[in-house]
């Protein structure tokens, strides 16, 4: 159903004239609901409490999993990182030396070839 414009422009004179009245109103509905609302998710909660201590094990065990793995591998890197700060044998000029060197900078990659197009293709009519 499409409202119409005068329609339109009646409800927000109405809705600027009651707003206050509006906003109590609505404020009433949430605060006489909320306890509904939450006797609801008390009830759900209590019909799936099995699935839900199931999920949080599987989830406690996941995060558990995760952290070893991921301090095991924080710490091979630490020590890959500190045998190779030992190790002065990184030369500069080899670009997989290391991920922040800026030596392809020293020796950029020749320019690529662009065929240039044909010339019923060229834009120059734009750029007159």
């Amino acid at each position: 159903m499409a409202t119409s414009t005068k329609d339109k422009e009646y409800f927000k004179a109405w809705y600027t004239r009651n707003k206050e009245k509006v906003i109590a109103r609505v404020k009433e509905y949430n605060a006489t609901h909320r306890e509904a609302q939450n006797a609801r998710m008390q009830q759900w909660r209590e019909k799936n409490r099995e699935k839900i201590a199931a999920y949080r094990e599987i989830h406690r065990e996941q995060r558990r999993q995760y952290k070893r793995d991921h301090y095991r591998r924080t710490k091979e890197k630490r020590k890959q990182a500190a045998a190779a700060a030992a190790s002065p044998t990184s030369s500069d000029d080899d670009p997989t030396s290391s991920r922040m060197s800026l030596s392809f900078l020293m020796h950029p990659a020749p320019p690529a070839y662009v065929e240039p197009l044909p010339h019923h293709q060229t834009y120059s009519l734009f750029f007159v």
